[in-house]
């Protein structure tokens, strides 16, 4: 069972992964026709097939030329103008119709069968304007003739909707479809690949990015707490431009007195605030203050494995947890983990050799979802293919490239999925869409700068993905 969200990331992956929307429409209309002649037989019967706008009248444009192809008697009526048919493929099976009316609410005509395709599974709340009328014209018919409802009736999941005899769904049922809603329900299958299901592509992203709302403040959108450097200066800068380049607000670093300078150094945009010494345990009382302060907490890049390091990485991971605040763990902070008794809320993300560390046997499904277990953390291992699971759902990402072996790109990485838990998605969303964002960026700058790419040549992409492959 899908819900609506997961039935429109379906068809957009199905796209992103080879299938055209103008085929997938091809087959739900072809789908549908078959159906509903299946139903009526060899009589010869007269078919009224009431489109929208949208998609889903796309679909009731293609049921119509294959109803009329098997010689039935068939009316088509628009609900709406024909200036306002939205997508391309709408408008092309539109244009290949004969003769399409204008529906008025006065239609007088009798029909053996009534078509439903006003709305489909993108709209919300009551239908309005002419397709409430239809509503209303359908159901003072409803008792004189068939009624078939495309994908989902008109209205669905409203109280002014379509109560169709059979509603001719695709690629599986509906969440909230049943018979007293949708009559008999048939599904057919579009040729949706498996791929679109399993693997992360641009329909996850769509559906599943959070826009800021546009009467937003500085803050609203995120607030990240990096807790990194050391060894390494450059890990938490990185983490911290992958999040504001995927949209955050605000990033702090907290990091040695010692490499304050040098981390700061890297942007303006960083926010740097130092604890004295060179391990977590000395400055903790530094950094206590700001996990109140702040919507996730990424801890590890950079910070070396010390032993008194890892002590302090176990200490605020657990104060996170008393919080409720999601965690990415990443880099050398996967290495308090093992003997952690406590199971955190967020993201790790191991590469092969530390998902050895956590107990990892292999790649297989079952050594990934036990690590989720044990850890209480959605698991993003990164691998040529990712995988990525919440010890119940799994996904594959196999955006990316050689070129992305850079040292640097998964300190990236941990940003992006950060910045994402930062602003509300569950784990296994920011983990997911982080992998995907991450890798799309990576293949951008791999085209420009094969194989000599470097981390920040994918932080300059990460805006690009956004603005090619979402809506705002």
């Amino acid at each position: 069972m899908l819900t609506l969200r997961e039935a429109k990331r379906l068809d957009l992956n199905a796209q992103f992964f080879g299938v055209s929307a103008l085929d997938l429409m091809e087959n739900a209309g072809k789908g549908t026709a078959e159906l509903i002649a299946s139903r009526i037989g060899e009589k010869r019967a007269h078919i009224g097939i009431f489109c929208g706008t949208g998609n889903n009248g796309g679909d009731g444009f293609v049921v119509a030329r294959y109803l009329d192809e098997m010689d039935y008697d068939v009316d088509v009526y628009l609900l709406g103008k024909e200036d306002d048919i939205k997508s391309r493929e709408a408008f092309l099976n539109y244009s290949k119709l004969r003769r399409i009316e204008l529906f008025t609410k006065d239609l007088k005509e009798k029909f053996d069968v009534i078509v439903d395709g006003a709305l489909g599974t993108g709209s919300r709340g009551e239908p309005r304007g002419t397709c409430a009328e239809f509503v209303d014209w359908c159901s003072s018919r409803k008792d004189e003739c068939l009624v078939a409802s495309i994908d989902v009736p008109t209205g669905f999941g409203s109280k002014k909707a379509v109560r169709p005899q059979i509603t001719v769904t695709f690629h599986d049922v509906k969440e909230g479809m049943d018979e007293e809603k949708c009559g008999d329900i048939v599904v057919v299958d579009i040729g949706i690949p498996e791929k679109a299901q399993t693997h992360v592509g641009q329909g996850d992203l769509e559906v599943y990015f959070p826009r800021p709302n546009p009467l937003s403040h500085k803050g609203d959108n995120g607030r990240l707490l990096i807790v990194g450097g050391g060894p390494y200066t450059g890990a938490p800068a990185l983490s911290a431009l992958g999040a504001y380049g995927c949209g955050i607000d605000l990033v702090y670093i907290s990091t040695s007195e010692s490499i304050k300078d040098v981390v700061a150094g890297y942007s303006p945009c960083l926010i740097v605030r130092p604890f004295k010494g060179d391990h977590l345990t000395e400055g903790i009382d530094k950094i206590l203050p700001l996990l109140s302060k702040v919507d996730c907490l990424l801890i590890g890049p950079g910070l070396g494995d010390k032993k008194e390091t890892i002590k302090g990485v176990k200490f605020l991971l657990q104060e996170a947890r008393k919080m409720e605040l999601p965690v990415v763990v990443d880099g050398d902070g996967i290495k308090a983990l093992p003997d952690m008794k406590i199971k955190l809320k967020g993201v790790v993300t191991p590469h092969r050799g530390e998902f050895a560390i956590l107990g990892g046997k292999g790649e297989d499904e079952d050594s990934l979802k036990a690590v989720s277990e044990k850890t209480g953390l959605a698991v993003l291992l990164k691998s040529q293919t990712d995988r990525i699971t919440d010890g119940v759902r799994i996904a594959y990402n196999d955006t990316g490239n050689v070129g992305m072996t850079a040292g640097g790109t998964g300190d990236v990485l941990s940003g992006i999925v950060a910045s994402l838990l930062a602003r509300g998605l569950e784990p296994f969303r920011a983990a997911s869409l982080g992998a995907f964002i991450n890798g799309v960026a990576g293949d951008m700058a791999f085209e420009e700068n094969s194989y000599g790419l470097s981390p920040l040549d994918i932080i300059d992409h990460i805006p690009s993905v956004l603005r090619r492959l979402t809506h705002a």
